[in-house]
């Protein structure tokens, strides 16, 4: 499509990059996907003074959720970072929420690091990360060490799901998140 032309427009396509898991689906990336199709809220929170990869991830995703489940209820967890406003906004979310919600806590390798304290009270916690593992945050912990990015993460989880369409906005914030983390 054309926004992944925008995301491999050096002429790779994704499988220089993977080295054929496209192929062959983890089973965290089976058990996340599952996961998306279950909950009604999903709640996303990134990492503490949040650079374009945190944020990029975190609204792509949002972006994502949205367009695939208008019905569920999608935040992007944390306070606002005005300097990267431009790539999405984040969402005060009522304690209430968390109560039955999936929480996704994304390109942040400890609980020190997470932007809000009420990650916690999620029914169920996915950690997607490409930093080295720190510490396990979730019931799910996907880690991927060769990816450039979380928002790069992000991108493979759209090539194994048929409900993650990648929009015009979800590849700008992602291509952003790549970005800040690649240079």
């Amino acid at each position: 499509s054309k926004c992944q032309a925008t995301i491999f427009a050096n002429g790779l396509s994704p499988q220089h990059f993977y080295q054929g898991s496209l192929l062959n689906m983890s089973t965290e990336i089976k058990q996340i996907l599952a996961a998306f199709e279950k909950f009604e809220t999903i709640i996303i929170h990134r990492h503490i003074n949040p650079d374009p990869d945190a944020i990029g991830s975190q609204t792509g995703l949002a972006l994502l959720l949205r367009a695939a489940y208008p019905q569920k209820k999608i935040y992007a967890a944390g306070p606002a970072a005005p300097d990267l406003a431009w790539i999405g906004p984040q969402q005060d979310v009522p304690a209430a929420a968390y109560q039955h919600a999936l929480v996704v806590v994304i390109d942040t390798s400890n609980r020190e690091r997470v932007a809000g304290s009420l990650f916690e009270r999620g029914a169920m916690v996915i950690k997607i990360d490409h930093h080295l593992e720190e510490e396990p945050l979730g019931a799910i912990n996907w880690i991927d060490t060769n990816a450039s990015s979380a928002s790069e993460m992000v991108w493979l989880l759209t090539q194994h799901s048929q409900h993650l369409t990648l929009t015009q906005p979800a590849a700008a914030a992602l291509y952003a998140g790549i970005i800040g983390d690649t240079g």
